[in-house]
C-alpha cells in the first residue's frame, strides 16, 4: 500500500514538472529529453500506483520504478559530468522508486499478492 502511495505522489509531481519542460529544453536538448522521459516514467508510476490501490498487479508500478531509477541515474551522471554538481531532487527521484522496489520485493508483499492470486 505504501508503495502505491509513493508511486502516486511521484506521478503527480511528474505531471507538475510538465510546466518546466520548456525551460529544461532551453538549457539543453539532452536535459529536456531526460526530463520528458522522467515525466513518462512518472505517469507510469501514477497509473501503476492507482492500479495497486484497486487491488490489481503491482507489475506496472515495479516496471515504472525500474525505468525511473534508470532515468534518474542518467540524469545524476549527466548533471555531474556537465558541471552542475549534485542535484538533490534527482537523488530524491532515485531514492523513492528504489523504496518502491524494496517494498514490493519484500516477502510479505509477495505473500500478500500470492494470496490474492496475483503474481508479478
Amino acid at each position: 500500500m505504501a508503495a502505491a502511495i509513493i508511486g502516486i505522489v511521484m506521478g503527480v509531481l511528474a505531471l507538475i514538472s510538465l510546466f518546466s519542460l520548456g525551460l529544461l529544453f532551453a538549457f539543453g536538448g539532452f536535459l529536456g529529453v531526460l526530463a520528458l522521459l522522467s515525466v513518462a516514467a512518472g505517469i507510469v508510476l501514477l497509473i501503476g500506483g492507482i492500479q495497486v490501490l484497486q487491488g490489481k498487479s503491482p507489475q506496472l508500478l515495479l516496471l515504472g520504478s525500474y525505468a525511473s531509477i534508470a532515468i534518474q541515474a542518467l540524469t545524476l551522471v549527466w548533471a555531474l559530468v556537465s558541471g552542475w554538481g549534485f542535484l538533490f531532487t534527482g537523488f530524491l527521484g532515485f531514492l523513492l522508486p528504489a523504496a518502491i522496489v524494496f517494498l514490493l520485493r519484500q516477502p510479505v508483499a509477495k505473500q500478500h499478492y500470492a494470496a490474492r492470486g496475483i503474481s508479478y
